[in-house]
């Protein structure tokens, strides 16, 4: 595994919780209400901003492998990937068949 795969890896399993922690951390810290707000939106907004770091760094690749590993369980059901193809095939047919494509 590469260095690239895993430092991309640290920094999206970091900054994937950071915006669910946050709120419910910060607050226990004894800060003003203006401060506990700049800070849950400080570190929200670093995560995103983290997250869209590790794009670059991981690559198609990495990206790939990924969320194969851990984020298998987003994906989508064959039987509802079937429905959801065999919609939009036939509106790229009628549309198609409308423009006289076909």
């Amino acid at each position: 595994m590469s260095i690239r795969i895993k430092l991309g890896t640290t920094i999206v399993l970091v900054t994937v919780p950071m915006p669910l922690i946050a709120p419910v951390v910060i607050p226990f810290l004894g800060l003003d209400a203006a401060l506990t707000a700049a800070a849950i939106a400080t570190t929200i907004a670093t995560s995103e901003v983290l997250l869209l770091c590790a794009i670059p760094i991981l690559g198609k690749q990495g990206f790939i492998a990924i969320k194969n590993k851990y984020f298998f369980w987003l994906k989508i059901p064959e039987r509802l990937k079937t429905k959801w193809s065999r919609f939009f095939s036939r509106k790229n047919k009628i549309e198609n068949k409308s423009r006289g494509k076909l």
